[in-house]
């Protein structure tokens, strides 16, 4: 279960995800509304967005997929 900031984060990714954002410029913008947020709680709110965005939208979706995964961590890193 999605804790409250990832949904509220989940909800400002949908709401910011454009064509012309690059996932570096994505993850700032959400940073400036949620500046203690991790990159993992980011990261769990984009693949979120993605499930709930992929229906009504599946540009938007693509777009936050290539961010979710240009986020994630690499195998045996932490976040």
């Amino acid at each position: 279960m999605a804790t409250k900031r990832v949904q509220e984060i989940c909800a400002v990714l949908v709401r910011l995800a454009a064509p012309d954002l690059s996932p570096k410029q994505l993850f700032d913008a959400v940073r400036q509304e949620f500046p203690e947020a991790t990159r993992k709680e980011i990261v769990r709110a984009a693949f979120m967005a993605v499930i709930t965005t992929a229906d009504v939208d599946c540009n938007k979706a693509r777009k936050l997929q290539s961010f979710a995964l240009a986020e994630r961590p690499v195998a045996g890193t932490e976040i």
